[in-house]
């Protein structure tokens, strides 16, 4: 049985296609934003708490709190995104609250029988507390035209037989097989999806630079003559569905970089044309001076909002990366990551602990790292020490930039080892190099 929420009569949420759809615009949602509004929509304007959503929909795990939040903070997004702000309320102490109305439909149909454009689909409206009610009734097959659908039944009747034509081993065995073949399957899928997008970056040659895309982006028209007016000098650019990143290099080496948000509703030539325009506006070095901490890597990347011909791009702020590496031990990473807006105050800091997929009986962690192939990096904690929610609700673009840097999966590719210039899976693609401090660099506490 197909379930749907209507919210506030024009936005449309199906929890099993994660779609979330207004009048021009549609949403994908993570299974966790779908799984939390789903919950939010069965007790609209009811408060649920913390640890019944937590229960819910994590289990407890010991991430629990820091997904949740993360979670909430991303659907309020959406929703914004959608036109429509303030949508969930948060109760000091207490919990959540959906303060919009939903109404919930729910219903089931024959796939045999497609819909004319003339005939529309009747579907019966329940409120919350009926759909509760009813979800151990065995549900009621009609047709388009509201009738039984003979056939669809007779279909359910002769599986019925065949499952308990079945032995209780033959059954067991049979569920076994399609778990840990769905299982499996998903897995597969998800990594060579990730492995593919690296493994088939297209790479160009312009001028003094190296161009590289993603698979799931189709080459700008004119980028030849966009590169063209960049200054005699080398660098790099990656061209993602979600972002433009550049590196700029001096004599030879990488110097800066910098990554500029996609506004999928404008032409990308336009964005690239006005990045190259726009490549070496507003250079600035935030970064305060603490404690030295020598041979340690870091990452240092401006971050602008989408550009717009004339205008140019807003800074956002500059995202700040430290990390430590054990060459010599399982491929752990430590990262301290910081991202401060264009005052100079941080709009969130965490440390993150990162163990890549590998067998290093084989191979160091120092041979692995030089490899050309795709590495899998699994998230195991995340821990802030720092979160201002007045700056990540000023702006949807920092809530933005929060989430590409806390998934559960990182996927890296090594592009040039002599200028450590690399490409993960963050912003659906983006490219960076990092740097080691020396004894006249400086760490941020």
């Amino acid at each position: 049985m197909k379930k749907q929420f209507i919210i506030e009569e024009k936005i449309t949420f199906e929890p099993e296609t994660f779609r979330l759809m207004g009048k021009n615009k549609e949403l994908t949602l993570s299974h966790k934003e779908a799984a939390l509004l789903c919950c939010l929509c069965e007790n609209s304007m009811t408060v649920m708490s913390r640890s019944d959503l937590i229960n819910t929909i994590w289990g407890g795990s010991e991430s629990s709190d820091i997904g949740l939040n993360k979670t909430i903070l991303m659907v309020r997004r959406k929703f914004e995104s959608l036109g429509i702000l303030n949508a969930i309320n948060t109760i000091s102490r207490v919990g959540y609250m959906l303060r919009l109305e939903v109404k919930v439909l729910q219903y089931t149909h024959s796939a045999e029988q497609p819909l004319s454009a003339d005939q529309p689909l009747n579907l019966p409206t329940i409120s919350a507390p009926e759909h509760r009610s009813d979800e151990l009734k065995p549900p009621l097959l009609l047709s388009y035209d509201g009738k039984k659908a003979p056939r669809e039944q007779g279909r359910r009747f002769f599986l019925a037989a065949c499952w308990q034509a079945l032995s209780k081993q033959a059954r067991v065995g049979l569920v076994l097989c399609l778990t840990g073949f769905t299982t499996v399957l998903a897995f597969y899928y998800n990594d060579k999806y990730h492995e593919h997008t690296f493994r088939d970056l297209a790479h160009k040659k312009i001028a003094n630079g190296e161009v590289l895309y993603t698979k799931d982006v189709d080459e700008p028209t004119s980028l030849e003559d966009a590169m063209a007016t960049l200054p005699d000098h080398a660098f790099w650019m990656m061209i993602s569905k979600s972002a433009i990143s550049y590196i700029h290099m001096q004599d030879n080496k990488p110097e800066w970089q910098k990554l500029f948000f996609i506004d999928e509703n404008r032409p990308l030539a336009a964005q690239v044309q006005c990045v190259v325009e726009h490549i070496g506006d507003g250079l600035v070095d935030f970064v305060t001076v603490a404690q030295p901490v020598a041979g340690m890597d870091y990452i240092r990347s401006y971050i602008y909002s989408p550009c717009i011909n004339k205008k140019g791009s807003d800074g956002l702020g500059e995202l700040f990366i430290r990390y430590t590496q054990f060459p010599d031990k399982a491929g752990i990473t430590i990262q301290n990551v910081s991202f401060l807006d264009m005052d100079k105050e941080t709009v969130f800091k965490f440390k993150k602990v990162s163990e890549y997929h590998a067998d290093f009986s084989k191979m160091t962690y120092a041979e692995y790292n030089r490899t050309k192939t795709v590495k899998h990096a699994k998230t195991k904690s995340i821990m802030f020490s720092e979160l201002n929610q007045r700056l990540l609700q000023s702006n949807p673009l920092y809530a933005r930039i929060l989430e590409e840097l806390t998934p559960d999966d990182k996927y890296i590719i090594t592009l040039d080892n002599k200028h450590n210039i690399n490409a993960d899976s963050t912003f659906d693609g983006m490219l960076y190099f990092d740097k080691i401090y020396n004894e006249s660099m400086w760490s941020l506490d």
